[in-house]
């Protein structure tokens, strides 16, 4: 009992920037290895050949266009100008210099991990955050937005929506609500999926903040809007991109895919073997294989 009080109090007294050096060091020290990997896949057309992304000067059109350059402009069914911007950004300091973007997307991750524990610690104790956070960044599941530069749009993504709600469960006034929803506007622009964090951020002050529940609601709406609205008019409403046997299946046979999802990721999570950066399995009939 005396151990895990001076445990607990040990935790306590740890400062928030002595946090994110273990983070820091741990990081680094799990994911090293892949920083001197070379450029992959998407990176041709989005990152060497994109003339593009080769001058910041040219910020202005990504947010109007997609982030394939077609050798006159950038075309697509994406619409990721946080991430593009990024690219632009490690581009004009470094060049085409694939260690710069891995060791940016690494640091970007570790962040990501760093602030979920700031969050986790609001409900749970500092040890408890600290084990959760790490197995989130060491966890070979999420290798691929470390190693992957086309992936830079995932922790892009998370850590515009996890600032959000680590703003929302720290603070409550008018202007840690503009604060988080300029993140949550920020976290859309890197990827569509983000509607999960907006969604989050709506039940989170539902459930803790019920005062300022309409007002986030508010607030939040003309962002969510705005953005769907710039989607549609630069790449439309949905991707239409059919690049692997899912895309090609109606919304109820994706459904029935649903409880085979939901079983590959809990099994990858307890035993992360196999990985690969994409898969290709489908069943389009209801059988016990499938469940």
């Amino acid at each position: 009992m005396k151990w895990d009080n001076k445990l607990v109090k040990f935790f306590d007294r740890v400062k928030s920037w002595q946090y994110f050096l273990i983070f820091l060091v741990i990081g680094f020290a799990v994911f090293f290895s892949g920083l001197n990997g070379g450029f992959q896949g998407d990176d041709t057309d989005q990152i060497i050949k994109n003339e593009a992304v080769h001058s910041i000067s040219n910020v202005g059109q990504f947010f109007r266009s997609s982030t394939f350059w077609n050798g006159e402009t950038l075309v697509g069914d994406f619409y990721r100008p946080t991430m593009t911007t990024t690219y632009s950004l490690i581009y004009t300091f470094f060049g085409a210099n694939p260690t710069a973007f891995h060791v940016f997307q690494l640091i970007l991750y570790i962040s990501c991990a760093f602030i979920l524990f700031l969050f986790l610690r609001s409900f749970f104790k500092p040890a408890i955050a600290l084990f959760l956070s790490l197995i989130f960044l060491i966890h070979p599941i999420n290798s691929q937005i470390v190693y992957s530069i086309p992936s830079m749009q995932e922790p892009l993504m998370f850590i515009f929506g996890i600032s959000a709600l680590y703003i929302l469960s720290k603070s409550q006034s008018t202007k840690s609500l503009a604060l988080a929803t300029f993140l949550l506007f920020m976290s859309l622009m890197s990827k569509e999926t983000a509607i999960v964090f907006v969604c989050a951020a709506a039940v989170y002050e539902f459930l803790f903040h019920k005062k300022y529940f309409k007002k986030f609601i508010k607030i939040i709406i003309l962002p969510v809007i705005l953005y769907i609205l710039i989607r549609i008019s630069v790449v439309g409403f949905r991707n239409i991109a059919q690049s692997a046997p899912v895309d090609f299946l109606s919304f109820g046979e994706r459904m029935i895919m649903v409880p085979s999802m939901i079983m590959f990721y809990v099994t990858k999570f307890l035993y992360p073997r196999d990985l690969a950066t994409s898969y290709y399995w489908t069943h389009k009939n209801l059988s016990v294989d499938g469940f």
